[in-house]
């Protein structure tokens, strides 16, 4: 994420929507450390959020995070969970018992997961 966006807003004065699906520079240092690069990447990621009209997240703990964190107006944060709805999911009762028997999961229970947990999510 680059803070250009950020600053072309505050010049033009337009609307700018900020989606971010973590605190990079915290995820960062809990997976790698420090680096050279930890204390610009804080700044910039700060400038985006500050110098946005709505900033998005995928969940209520990262809102709290962000707003805690920053100190900006929780109304400027939207909640847009990362989610499935099952009713959109048109899969026919053929295709979902070969899938089922093809991968051993009859009377089973699955639940499916892509990503990384970190103590705020």
């Amino acid at each position: 994420m680059g803070v250009s966006p950020a600053n072309i807003k505050k010049k033009k004065n337009i609307m700018h929507i900020l989606e971010i699906n973590g605190p990079y520079v915290e995820e960062r240092i809990e997976l790698k450390g420090k680096s050279l690069l930890t204390d610009r990447a804080a700044k910039m990621e700060k400038l985006q959020i500050e110098n946005t009209n709505l900033l998005v997240v995928v969940s209520s703990p990262l809102k709290s995070y962000f707003t805690k964190k920053y100190s900006i107006d929780p109304a400027k944060v939207l909640v847009t969970p990362n989610a499935v709805n099952f009713d959109d999911i048109n899969i026919n009762e053929t295709r979902k018992k070969e899938l089922k028997n093809k991968f051993n999961l009859n009377s089973k229970t699955v639940i499916g997961f892509v990503g990384s947990i970190f103590p705020y999510h």
